[in-house]
Order: structure tokens, then C-alpha cells, then sequence
């Protein structure tokens, strides 16, 4: 009796390991479409190639840098979206709205929710951090001197630590 409980719990384990790496290559498998994710906002195309460590490719619309990367070349491991608020300083507030229609649209292609809590962590300046079964999200709403708001979404595999400097919400 125990034998066969433990192979069952064995299979099951293995077979939730399998479901949960089928579901988070569906994301990251595929980085040259990840590339040309945003194209429909305006983001030019940059090709995947190898870069510094690894594999990279970036792509702006001249006021956001979108940034996929990943140490294989047929895997991305985080998708990097970031507002650099040192420059027209003017429409900070326009600009974090765009960021966050950006960053909702992003989110919606990978299959990912994009809560609530993620767009008033934007508009608001707070730390987000979200964990779905196909990728770990965070926002870093930026610090002096940098001022660059970052969203990440890192493929679950990836174990970081976040250590909240601010006021932090999570989507739970």
C-alpha cells in the first residue's frame, strides 16, 4: 500500500512538473516572436542575437525600451519593459499612463492577468511583485539617481530575491 502511494504521489509530481515546464515554454520558448511582441505599439523590431553573456534584443518607440533576454538562444528568461523618467520630465503622469497601457497590453499577449494592483503600483510609484504559474512579475518604480521604472517578468525557473525599499503591493 505504501509503495503504490508513493508512486502515485511520484507520477503526480512528475506529471505537475511537466504541465507546469509545458506552460512556461509556451512564453519563453519562442524569444524571436518575444522580439517583435510590441510591434503593434510602435516598438521597432530587434532581431534576437547573441549579446554580452547571452542572447538579447531590444527594441524602443522613443519613450519606453523593451528588452528580452535569455543565456540560450532558443529561450528567453525575462522580458524587460522600462520608463526612463529623467527625460521630458514635463508628462511624467501621461508618460507612466502610457507605460502601464504598454505594460497591460504586454502582459495580455503572454497570457498573463494584469491586475489592478499593478496599475495603481505604476501611477502611484510603488513596488509591485505578482507570481503566476508561467512567470514571476515585478515593477521597481525607480530611485534616485536612476529614475528608471522597470517592469519584469522572469520565467519561473528564476529564483530572485526582491527586498521591498517602499511601499510594496502584491496582486494577492
Amino acid at each position: 500500500m505504501v509503495i503504490i502511494l508513493r508512486r502515485q504521489f511520484l507520477f503526480t509530481c512528475l506529471l505537475g512538473l511537466q504541465l507546469c515546464s509545458a506552460e512556461t515554454s509556451s512564453i519563453f520558448s519562442e524569444p524571436a516572436k518575444l522580439c517583435d511582441l510590441l510591434s503593434v505599439e510602435g516598438f521597432s523590431k530587434g532581431p534576437w542575437q547573441a549579446s554580452g553573456p547571452g542572447y538579447a534584443c531590444t527594441s524602443t518607440n522613443f519613450r519606453i525600451d523593451y528588452i528580452v533576454t535569455g543565456d540560450e538562444q532558443r529561450r528567453a528568461k525575462r522580458l524587460k519593459l522600462v520608463l526612463d523618467l529623467k527625460y521630458q520630465a514635463g508628462d511624467i503622469a501621461e508618460r507612466r499612463a502610457e507605460f502601464s497601457r504598454v505594460a497591460t497590453r504586454l502582459l495580455g499577449q503572454l497570457g498573463l492577468k494584469a491586475s489592478p494592483a499593478l496599475r495603481n503600483a505604476i501611477i502611484s510609484t510603488l513596488q509591485f511583485r505578482d507570481v503566476q504559474a508561467s512567470a514571476n512579475i515585478t515593477f521597481d518604480p525607480g530611485r534616485r539617481p536612476f529614475l528608471k521604472q522597470t517592469l519584469t517578468v522572469r520565467d519561473p525557473s528564476i529564483r530572485v530575491v526582491t527586498i521591498p525599499r517602499s511601499p510594496f503591493v502584491s496582486a494577492h
